[in-house]
């Protein structure tokens, strides 16, 4: 299937050398030149400039990510209707710490998932890319998820600033989450409505973008390429929210 898409696709033009700074610039500016550029290249860079900063971002908010992760836990246990050890009510946050450490691990993990699904959904409408370039894809995709990630943290810093009760659902939210009372949500619901995201959505524009750049789809073939890719991405992020509800007894 893989050979099959690959083969259906226009014969791509040789890409120019350019810096890698002019790559980051270009994903936010110039994101179908990048692509087309790029068309034949790796994940590999894109996703360790995206390591190096995510894990930055990791310990410059290191003190409100520690406090969105303890108001994390009083939240699950809260819907669990237990009592929350003593342990789990404060401490450092060397948890924290390796949780940064580990955070090119995770991200890894969501560009593959992301790049399955994008081929699998690009398969079914046949002319798609290689997952070779899938992974290429999400890997430059990803980036607006850096200014997320600074918005999320200056966010949760303000609410904890304020004195107010943190909620990790609302506060760390950059979408709908934001505007919704999540206490009456099951865990899947908000797992899900996690996704409807304006950082999300650039990202699903960015998809399309590098569909019409890379395999010549037409606007409606990619945008529904891109819309069906993030319905997939639905299953796994609903499923981690039913877990998480299990295993509080919900």
């Amino acid at each position: 299937m893989e050979m099959m898409a690959g083969q259906e696709q226009a014969p791509q033009v040789e890409a120019r050398k350019t810096p890698l700074w002019e790559d980051v610039i270009d994903i936010f500016v110039s994101p179908a030149e990048l692509f087309r550029r790029r068309a034949q290249d790796g994940w590999v860079k894109p996703w360790l400039v995206l390591s190096v900063v995510f894990v930055a971002l990791a310990f410059v908010f290191l003190g409100p990510n520690h406090e969105l992760s303890l108001a994390t836990t009083r939240e699950m246990f809260a819907r669990a209707g237990k009592e929350i050890p003593a342990a789990a009510q404060g401490g450092g946050t060397t948890g924290q710490i390796i949780s940064s450490i580990f955070q090119p691990v995770v991200l890894l993990i969501g560009i593959l998932l992301g790049a399955l699904f994008l081929w699998v959904a690009a398969a079914v409408a046949q002319g798609g890319p290689r997952f070779k370039q899938a992974m290429m894809i999400m890997a430059w995709a990803s980036f607006p998820a850096l200014l997320q990630k600074v918005l999320q943290g200056v966010l949760v810093l303000l609410k904890v600033n304020s004195g107010a009760e943190l909620s990790p659902f609302r506060d760390a939210s950059t979408g709908l989450l934001r505007f919704i009372d999540p206490a009456s949500l099951p865990l899947p619901v908000l797992s899900a409505l996690g996704l409807v995201d304006v950082f999300v959505f650039w990202e699903m524009i960015l998809w399309i973008v590098a569909l019409k750049a890379i395999c010549h789809y037409s606007t409606g073939k990619a945008t529904a390429v891109g819309f069906a890719t993030w319905l997939l991405m639905l299953l796994p992020v609903m499923g981690m929210g039913l877990l998480g509800q299990m295993a509080m007894g919900g």
